[in-house]
């Protein structure tokens, strides 16, 4: 299986080295794993890309579970299953650091971090005021 960590709560590394990660998609797999008497192999991808995630399929990994949204790009990357879950974008700040940042009209000078190929990508443009911008493949967690 392949995965983009961390991207709580589809995907939480361990704290304990060696140890299985948890999360949605990690829980999923191990249940279709386990209906296919399979073993369950975690591989977490590194890549900056997100859609590079799908590119590793057939080359080692079987599939891709990472909270991923199905897009007509990606149809083409891979065959895809059913959704099993629906959600929508949104934005979360630190109202330690930014007290008075309590919606989108309350970004504007403010860094937008944005994760390459992830479909969140596009969505700041056209909804939010000028903000300055900073591409990142993952958010580092706190273990929360």
């Amino acid at each position: 299986m392949g995965s983009a960590f961390p991207d709580p709560p589809f995907e939480v590394p361990s704290q304990i080295p060696g140890q299985t990660p948890t999360g949605l998609d990690i829980d999923l797999m191990t249940a279709v794993a386990a209906e296919l008497e399979r073993p369950l192999v975690v591989h977490r991808y590194q890549g900056s890309d997100f859609d590079g995630n799908f590119e590793s399929l057939g080359q080692g990994i079987d599939v891709v579970a990472s909270g991923a949204t199905i897009t007509e790009h990606r149809r083409r990357l891979a065959r895809w299953c059913s959704p099993y879950l629906r959600s929508g974008q949104s934005l979360a700040v630190n109202l330690t650091a930014t007290p008075d940042a309590r919606g989108i009209d309350h970004l504007h000078g403010l860094v937008l971090g944005v994760q390459s190929g992830n479909t969140s990508q596009p969505w700041p443009r056209p909804h939010t005021p000028p903000a300055r911008s900073r591409r990142s493949r993952s958010t580092p967690t706190t273990g929360s």
